[in-house]
């Protein structure tokens, strides 16, 4: 199975593949972050049990999602701020629980192609990356159009 996932700028993070539900999830055993202003949001918000994305790289631009639950359209109300194919950056502040991992798609109602970040790995600060892509191979940066909370992924963050 070919893995591909979302980079973040600096040191990639160790995994160790667990097998869960007949996948293969891994898990980061540690994290180097380059995003300065990711880190610092992250920092005054580590476990506040939301999803956030912004507009730009490094969590700068706008805020457009900051989400508990799920999300099936980016493009509607809510906890999603018209956040529609606009993430340029992506954080996970989620609760240590079971469904601790953000998967988010490419079309609203949880279709296309999927990337997941675990509440380990926090963010991923700059998604226009060339590796940056779904499990379909769409480029993940200004894609994403709805989320929701699983308890495991096949296509993580790294």
């Amino acid at each position: 199975m070919r893995r591909t996932a979302m980079r973040r700028t600096g040191t990639r993070t160790a995994v160790v593949t667990l097998g869960i539900a007949a996948l293969a999830v891994m898990v980061p055993t540690t994290t180097a972050h380059a995003g300065p202003n990711c880190n610092g949001i992250y920092l005054n918000n580590p476990t506040d049990g939301n999803v956030r994305a912004f507009d730009a790289k490094d969590c700068y631009g706008g805020m457009i999602a900051e989400d508990t639950d799920n999300d099936v359209n980016w493009d509607e109300g809510g906890d999603v701020y018209n956040a529609n194919d606009r993430a340029g950056s992506v954080m996970n502040n989620g609760f240590p629980d079971t469904y601790d991992i953000v998967a988010f798609y490419e079309h609203s109602d949880y279709n296309g192609g999927y990337a997941c970040l675990t509440r380990g790995e926090k963010y991923a600060d700059d998604l226009d990356q060339s590796k940056d892509v779904y499990t379909n191979g769409v480029r993940i940066n200004n894609t994403i159009s709805s989320h929701r909370w699983v308890s495991s992924c096949h296509w993580l963050v790294t």
